[in-house]
């Protein structure tokens, strides 16, 4: 949704912070479509973005985009769009369609990590103890 709302007629790179050296991006054509899933990509493998190319420029939407987007990058420029989606974007993207082509893409969960998560260990629960002022605990 993001990258439909640029009007920069090249290609785009979504990218979202993420976490140290990460960014959440998705590479779109100038149309705004996608080109690839999402995908968790490093701060140095977005800068190789393109190299390869025989159109090696995109424009960078997001929260990435300022680190990015240097004077040293100048494949990679910054775009004026939003950094986060623009609801009238996706209602004015939804209503071009019809009702078969929405039902054709239904929603579903970006996983761009593997899933990781460990149940919580017990023994690190919270414990209340009595206060030891005199008053009354909780």
């Amino acid at each position: 949704m993001m990258a439909l709302g640029s009007a920069v007629p090249m290609r785009r790179l979504v990218a979202v912070d993420a976490r140290r050296d990460k960014y959440y991006t998705q590479i779109c054509s100038p149309d705004g479509m996608p080109c690839e899933p999402p995908t968790a990509r490093s701060f140095k493998a977005c800068l190789a973005l393109g190299v390869e190319d025989h159109d090696p420029k995109f424009t960078v939407i997001g929260t990435g985009a300022a680190r990015i987007c240097t004077p040293e990058n100048s494949r990679l420029s910054a775009d004026p769009a939003p950094h986060w989606p623009q609801a009238a974007v996706l209602a004015a993207h939804a209503a071009c369609l019809t009702m078969d082509e929405l039902a054709s893409r239904p929603a579903a969960p970006i996983y761009l990590r593997p899933p990781d998560a460990t149940p919580p260990d017990p023994r690190k629960n919270l414990v209340f103890a009595p206060a030891k002022d005199g008053c009354t605990g909780l």
